[in-house]
């Protein structure tokens, strides 16, 4: 069986990953330098 087969279940974990990852990790320049939620806590 071919080991790169993505399930739905699979690809959800994986989006949600992103997710986490984009909102709380991710470093943007635009935003000074601050995660997405970082920089929403903090100038909102």
């Amino acid at each position: 069986m071919d080991k790169n087969i993505l399930t739905i279940e699979k690809l959800t974990e994986d989006i949600k990953e992103f997710i986490k990852w984009y909102n709380t990790k991710n470093i943007k320049e635009n935003l000074k330098g601050m995660s997405p939620i970082y920089y929403r806590i903090t100038f909102l």
